[in-house]
């Protein structure tokens, strides 16, 4: 479960940003090392989810590798957020050396969100950016565009 609220809101954001920032160090004393999408998602994208408050080794909450009757059975999106057993998010995960703002990685998302109708919200990430899309623009369809990207090499604190 997310964060869960806590007296002082202020202390919290404040954890939070130290414990980014020592992703960010990990992630750099790392990224030579990392050398798949397997372990882009073990070293930098499942961290971070977890620092976000997401425990990321509950199913019930975290679940990795979901598939659907609307994909073919070899496709799988990389986990999916749950909340009370509903969908809330679908995450597609890259190799962090991968370049997000390809056609082609926006298809695939595209088409997974299409088969998860269900959630409102879809992340395309490489473990250092984080491309976060819904369908504003018309339900039931991703926007082309993300509403909000986090580069995790520009965050500073």
């Amino acid at each position: 479960m997310p964060y869960k609220e806590e007296n002082n809101i202020g202390i919290r954001i404040n954890q939070l940003m130290i414990a980014i920032n020592h992703l960010v160090a990990d992630i750099a004393k790392n990224l030579t090392a990392v050398n798949s999408e397997e372990a882009t998602k073990q070293s930098f994208i499942l961290p971070f989810f977890k620092e976000l408050g997401y425990n990321v080794h509950d199913p019930r909450e975290f679940k990795p590798e979901i598939s659907s009757l609307n994909l073919p059975t070899n496709e799988r999106v990389d986990y999916a957020l749950f909340r009370d057993d509903q969908l809330l998010c679908i995450i597609e995960c890259k190799h962090w050396n991968t370049d997000l703002n390809g056609q082609k990685h926006w298809q695939q998302l595209f088409k997974y969100n299409a088969a998860f109708v269900e959630s409102k919200f879809a992340v395309m990430t490489n473990g250092i950016e984080y491309m976060f899309y819904s369908d504003f623009d018309q339900d039931n369809v991703l926007d082309k565009k993300p509403f909000f990207i986090f580069d995790i090499n520009s965050f500073i604190f």
